[in-house]
């Protein structure tokens, strides 16, 4: 496992929400709206493939739901994301977990879900073969699991500013992990000494 930064493109359309502050039944609403309007443009073709991509490729759906107070994520969002969906933002939110049916999500190549309130790594993420990036930075993580491992495809994980207090050596036998940060944690085990980070 080395030190180098992984190079990761977003070539898909960014959709960033406005801000949603209506709580219950609005905000789910306001977000499947967003979601469904994201999606009509990939599905229609409306948004061209970016430069370089083959030919009538559909462009990737990227979801910026950045710092909207969510408590939690909609299961339809899920239902109606998991075939397209590549790029998903939902830092600087309330949430303590994920839709148990997060993993059907099996293009997501970039998760940032930092500065939530987890407190436990959420297994669903496990199941995400195509996931490159993966930030959890910043929530109450006391441990990561062993299946950590079947992100075969992962090539940078951040961990930093949570309450983890050993690794599962599971993680040295990663071979697409290329970084990973752990700063602002307890970690006893292994020693972090002997770590590349």
């Amino acid at each position: 496992m080395s030190t180098q930064k992984s190079s990761f493109s977003n070539r898909g359309f960014q959709i960033h929400q406005s801000v949603i502050r209506h709580p219950g039944g609005g905000a789910h609403d306001r977000i499947i709206h967003i979601v469904n309007r994201a999606l009509r443009g990939v599905r229609s073709g409306e948004h061209p493939a970016p430069h370089g991509d083959a030919a009538g490729k559909r462009p990737a759906l990227t979801l910026d739901l950045s710092f909207q107070g969510m408590q939690h994520i909609p299961e339809d969002v899920v239902d109606l994301t998991k075939e397209d969906l590549e790029w998903l933002t939902i830092s600087h939110n309330l949430l303590t977990c994920l839709p148990t049916r997060f993993g059907a999500c099996m293009n997501l190549r970039y998760l940032d879900i930092s500065n939530n309130d987890l407190n436990e790594f959420p297994l669903s993420i496990c199941q995400l073969k195509s996931l490159e990036i993966l930030n959890v930075a910043h929530n109450s993580l006391g441990n990561i699991p062993d299946q950590i491992v079947l992100l075969s495809s992962l090539k940078a994980l951040f961990l930093q500013s949570n309450q983890i207090g050993s690794l599962p050596l599971s993680i040295g036998l990663m071979e697409s992990l290329q970084l990973i940060k752990i700063s602002g944690n307890p970690i006893e085990y292994p020693p972090p000494e002997i770590l590349k980070v």
